[in-house]
């Protein structure tokens, strides 16, 4: 029997988002209810990718456990227990300072814990919120570039773009920290193009604020929106460099103060982790390489196949004598990403989705330029429909792929049921965990330290000596040597 690739869940949201699309498409309502049906589809499907009672197996785990230890202590990010015996400072996946990612995105899921419980979906609330709220600043940037029209298709485009909405269920590397990092990006770009329409004396200081809060989310990738701040015309280039001076002390006055606090309370943690950083640009980190095209050679799948063509078009605009100064923001910020990005030995996909905004934008203002260039072709009006049309469904096609993140999967699996019942299983006293299947998401569901090997003989004896119950975990417990660890409770993982 054939089986569609999701469950009855994702089937009613994408049948509810293709008519709210397609409403919105029909200019038949005012321009606001069109947008709210926009917003509707993102934070609809961000919601059903969201809805899964598991941690993801990349680095959403990892974000999961340290911000619940920053319950705690929000100024100590840590994630294995520091009397945890396999502990090792040097590798962020097992360290107990980490200092991998910076705080802003982790405070935050530590937030929704507090008002919402620890579990999955809390982790994710924030993410929900920052994706669906970057749709909308995707709208705003469109108008304010090329029109209300181009900044509803650009928000569509955003809305249902299926790497975003991975990176918002914790589906993709960095998930909710990139998820943060383009938010506040974004915000960065439309205060810049505000600078452009009006000369306000404080755009340069909330530009700077706003790259101060995007480098406590991901350090240098946040610095973009001062990047785009020095691209703004002005009468004289003291102007410009004073106001790239401005943005960058609001920028050092949010984000620095973190950076030598971690640097006096975590010296040795600190300067590993500035290091492994820059090693991302000389060194294919974790076996993630490629060429230098990787990057452009990915863009259809995430973006459709028409994507060279929106390209070569806004080439083509940026080379008017008449060129609009909003058009070189969009450049640099287009740009930039991707040649520093190609430009490093590590390729990851997430790291140049800094500048996915604005090609949306640009994506949208030319679907809106060949529309009405083309709008007197009547002898191929079916080319013109089918061209518009590609540009339109195309990007979605990532969303509904049937490994995407809609996928058919288990909302609930057993084996995470099993880790959530741990604490109630062994009791309120202290208690370890070994042969775990995975030690982070363990810790994640538990109170106790876990740990993927078998406990030693010498381990076991001191353990028990301090009265700490011992369990082992095993997927087949026929294949443990209980009988090496009289006392320690089997737990079974379910078949």
């Amino acid at each position: 029997m054939w089986h569609l690739p999701y469950d009855h869940w994702s089937i009613a949201t994408i049948a509810v988002c293709a008519v709210s699309l397609g409403i919105a498409a029909s200019g038949r309502l005012p321009h606001g209810l069109r947008l709210a049906l926009v917003l509707l589809v993102a934070a609809a499907l961000r919601i059903d990718a969201s809805w899964q009672w598991s941690l993801h197996a990349w680095d959403e785990r990892f974000h999961a456990l340290v911000a619940k230890r920053m319950l705690d202590d929000p100024l100590k990010p840590a994630l294995y227990p520091a009397d945890h015996a396999d502990a090792d400072s040097s590798q962020w996946e097992t360290a107990h300072v980490w200092l991998h990612k910076p705080p802003l995105a982790l405070w935050s899921i530590a937030a929704s814990y507090a008002l919402f419980g620890v579990n999955e979906l809390a982790l994710r609330v924030p993410s929900i919120v920052w994706g669906v709220a970057a749709v909308g600043l995707t709208y705003l940037i469109g108008s304010s570039v090329f029109g209300s029209s181009a900044g509803l298709i650009a928000a569509g485009f955003h809305a249902v773009n299926g790497f975003l909405v991975s990176l918002v269920a914790g589906r993709r590397v960095a998930d909710h920290v990139d998820t943060l990092l383009i938010l506040l990006v974004e915000l960065g770009a439309l205060i810049v193009l505000t600078r452009i329409r009006r000369r306000d004396r404080y755009t340069a200081t909330a530009c700077g604020l706003v790259a101060g809060l995007a480098i406590l989310t991901k350090s240098l990738p946040g610095l973009l929106p001062l990047a785009l701040l020095a691209v703004v015309p002005h009468r004289a280039s003291r102007h410009r460099v004073l106001t790239v001076l401005v943005a960058s002390a609001a920028a050092a006055l949010v984000a620095v103060p973190w950076f030598l606090y971690l640097r006096y309370a975590f010296p040795n943690e600190s300067a590993h982790e500035w290091a492994y950083t820059l090693n991302h640009l000389t060194d294919p980190l974790e076996g993630q390489g490629g060429p230098w095209w990787t990057y452009l050679t990915d863009g259809p799948r995430f973006f459709g196949e028409l994507l060279p063509l929106a390209i070569l078009w806004f080439g083509w605009m940026l080379t008017r004598a008449d060129q609009d100064p909003r058009l070189r923001v969009l450049a640099v910020w287009l740009v930039l990403p991707y040649a520093i990005f190609s430009a490093s030995a590590t390729k990851l996909p997430n790291l140049v989705m800094l500048a996915a905004p604005a090609l949306f934008v640009i994506s949208a203002g030319f679907w809106s330029w060949l529309r009405d260039r083309t709008a007197a072709m009547v002898r191929l009006a079916w080319l013109r429909v089918v061209a518009l049309a590609l540009l339109l469904v195309l990007p979605g096609r990532y969303l509904l792929e049937p490994t995407g993140p809609l996928e058919a999967r288990d909302r609930s699996p057993a084996d995470t049921q099993v880790l959530r019942q741990l604490d109630g299983r062994l009791g309120p006293g202290p208690a370890v965990l070994f042969n775990a299947p995975d030690a982070v998401s363990c810790m994640f569901y538990s109170r106790m330290p876990c740990y993927e090997r078998l406990p030693t003989a010498a381990e076991f004896q001191q353990l028990k000596r301090s009265g700490v119950t011992t369990a082992i975990y095993s997927k087949d417990l026929a294949g443990v040597d209980l009988a090496s660890y009289p006392g320690a409770i089997a737990i079974a993982a379910p078949e």
